[in-house]
């Protein structure tokens, strides 16, 4: 039987044993935050579900002004950020979490071909795409526990900002790349046309295949999103033909006389309800092509992103010193089977989506053209 001294020496050895560890570990994740941070205690984690994002509000700086979006808890706004700010937490969590695939923020200007800034819809767009982000963030195993979202989510404007300002000296390679990765556009070229120049093990090479697999999908849904937008266009210029045969019709039937003027007269008001048909959906199918085809994008980019950074980690000896690659392993094969399982229910949601849209607007005009033939008919 040991003696109580004997016990008490090698409960201590035990403790520092695991404090090393733990330290180690700690800097292999690259968590470079200050020993306050850490120990703040997660129990919000488990307490903040159903988050969203409330109406821009504009904010006057000078000449200029910017907006800021409300965060909102069930019915409580528990902190406000602009644009800038949501970049900066998701250049923070590419930092510390290289493996966890953080979706990509919705573009800054919008997407040229069916919403600019001066779109009303532009910002309930934004307001989509940052929403979807946070969710995701926060219902996420180990990006919920991130000491940076807690400051987002909990913090005083001034300690936010004091974290900001401490972060930027943490930034390496990971903030240069995580801002370019703020535009989807900006940085693709280079995460699709490049292949990467380590050296690849057997390891490797699945996670490769992974990466080929995933390039390829991104550039169908870059695909889509074209055929979204040019579907769009395409309703723009249903509306614009109706309104014009509508016009012309008219016109004819002031000319006209007795019973030509009133046939006339029904093609005019039916080419207009077939143009207000097409209204009343249009605002529906540029939702569906600006918020949900372009949310599979910014999740497939984030996982593709994130199968970038390991293949830096490892082709970099500074980074892999920083990092534990067998951690990043286990995360990444973890996402990625979380995205295949995802992108099954997302697309089958998209498809879903449009054969409704297209079923309903389809109805309604072959509705609108039975009345016009009755009455045509008469």
């Amino acid at each position: 039987m040991r003696s109580s001294s004997g016990s008490d020496i090698s409960d201590l050895e035990e403790e520092r044993k695991q404090e090393s560890s733990l330290s180690i570990s700690r800097n292999r994740r690259g968590l470079f935050e200050e020993s306050e941070f850490d120990e703040k205690p997660q129990l919000f984690y488990a307490e903040i579900k159903n988050i969203t994002i409330g109406e821009p509000q504009k904010v006057k700086e000078g000449r200029d002004g910017y907006f800021i979006y409300p965060i909102i808890e069930g019915n409580t706004t528990i902190a406000q950020h602009r644009y800038k700010e949501f970049v900066w937490l998701r250049n923070e969590l590419s930092i510390h979490y290289p493996a966890c695939a953080t979706p990509a923020l919705p573009e800054k200007e919008g997407v040229i071909g069916y919403w600019s800034s001066q779109d009303i819809l532009f910002y309930k767009f934004r307001r989509f795409g940052l929403e979807k982000f946070l969710q995701r963030i926060i219902n996420h195993p180990k990006l919920s526990k991130s000491p940076d979202l807690h400051s987002f989510l909990k913090d005083d404007d001034i300690n936010f900002h004091l974290r900001m300002k401490k972060s930027e000296s943490n930034k390496g390679w990971y903030g240069v790349i995580s801002e370019w990765s703020t535009s989807i556009t900006s940085l693709v070229s280079g995460y699709i046309s490049s292949e990467s120049n380590i050296t690849h093990d057997g390891g490797d090479f699945e996670f490769s295949n992974h990466r080929n697999e995933i390039k390829l999908l991104y550039q169908q849904q870059e695909t889509l999103c074209t055929q979204g937008r040019n579907l769009v266009t395409c309703e723009e210029n249903e509306i614009a033909s109706n309104i014009a045969l509508s016009k012309a019709y008219e016109n004819m039937g002031k000319v006209e006389k007795d019973g030509l003027s009133e046939k006339l007269k029904i093609l005019a008001e039916t080419h207009q309800c077939i143009s207000d048909a097409h209204k009343n959906s249009f605002d529906k199918l540029k939702e569906l092509v600006g918020q949900e085809m372009e949310n599979c994008k910014r999740i497939c980019f984030g996982l593709l992103e994130a199968l970038e950074r390991r293949d830096k980690i490892k082709s970099d000896r500074n980074l892999s010193s920083q990092y534990d690659l067998r951690e990043i392993n286990q995360d990444l094969n973890k996402e990625i089977i979380k995205f295949n399982q995802e992108k099954v229910y997302l697309s089958n949601l998209i498809s879903q989506q449009l054969i409704e849209y297209k079923y309903e607007l389809t109805e309604k005009i072959s509705e609108i053209w039975r009345e016009a033939y009755n009455k045509l008919s008469v």
